[in-house]
């Protein structure tokens, strides 16, 4: 766990906000149970320039403990008296995996025009606004969900395979070399794929992978491209 908060945003950060000591344990008993092997706090020390002047530190505003830094060693010192269920313990697997796709954030970022809105299609982050898209709605859905790299998609001695069912490819318009078949080996043993927009679509150079996944495996083609203005709704037939 990366740059977890560890003191005051008052002028800096999305929203004004100080952790209190009872944040400070709820996040490292949740990190802790959730499998993290290392926990990283933003910051130790006060920033003393800046437009973070004053901010995120774990001490106080004179450079000594704070609440919350005694909150962190209430929690090392149960941790440690506990140090054998800890070492032994494993979150579970996770059978529902998001692909992250390095190379399909790279194209969003070269490819981008445009501010960041997520309902801007040539903003730089809409692989990343699909990757957590995914992630909400699994959530929302009630499922539990896990993060594979593509590289560790092509590793065919790993054992995500094993215990992965569905398999989610969100906003992967670029895929790296062997990636496309780790996803057709996938299927073909019996997993899900399920995937959107131009999945494969690209290589990381930019460059149109005109061979792209056969037809037969999501039982369709992308035959045209057409870009619509404004809102739009599916119906069927009927109307409804």
């Amino acid at each position: 766990v990366s740059e977890l908060q560890g003191g005051p945003a008052v002028g800096s950060g999305n929203q004004f906000f100080t952790p209190q000591p009872e944040d400070i344990r709820a996040w490292l008993w949740e990190s802790i149970g959730s499998g993290a092997e290392a926990i990283l706090f933003w910051c130790f020390n006060t920033r003393d320039n800046g437009g973070e002047g004053g901010e995120w530190g774990l001490l106080n505003q004179l450079g000594r403990p704070s609440r919350r830094l005694e909150a962190v060693t209430r929690v090392i010192r149960e941790a440690r008296g506990h140090g054998d269920l800890l070492a032994s313990a494993r979150p579970p697997k996770t059978r529902v995996k998001i692909l992250y796709s390095e190379a399909s954030h790279l194209l969003s970022n070269v490819e981008a025009s445009g501010g960041v809105e997520a309902q801007n299609p040539r903003n730089r982050e809409k692989s990343a606004d699909a990757l957590c898209g995914a992630f909400s709605l699994l959530d929302d859905l009630g499922f539990e969900a896990g993060f594979i790299d593509e590289r560790l998609l092509r590793d065919a001695g790993g054992g995500w395979r094993a215990e992965t069912e569905l398999l989610v490819v969100p906003g992967c318009t670029a895929l790296e070399p062997g990636s496309r078949e780790a996803l057709a080996d996938f299927a073909r043993a019996g997993g899900t794929v399920i995937a959107d927009g131009l999945c494969g679509w690209k290589f990381p150079n930019t460059e149109i992978d005109r061979a792209g996944f056969p037809e037969d495996f999501f039982g369709a083609a992308v035959e045209e491209i057409e870009s619509i203005r404004g809102a739009f709704s599916f119906a069927l037939e009927d109307g409804s």
